[in-house]
């Protein structure tokens, strides 16, 4: 899917948004709109229930 705007994917200048599944492209894409940095991207695409506090918050 290709959404309007002023990214440098797409031959119309929009952004193009990843399949769900593909977890590469939607790192590469929390990267690209938020400009975080690689660690922060894994901590938020891999670590949500992994995170001892958390954990301590759903008892």
């Amino acid at each position: 899917m290709i959404l309007p705007g002023s990214g440098d994917g797409g031959a119309g200048g929009g952004v193009v948004v990843p399949d769900p599944a593909d977890r590469d492209d939607l790192r590469t894409l929390l990267r690209r709109l938020l400009r975080l940095d690689e660690a922060m991207v894994v901590r938020l695409t891999d670590g949500g229930a992994a995170d001892p506090a958390a954990a301590g918050s759903a008892a």
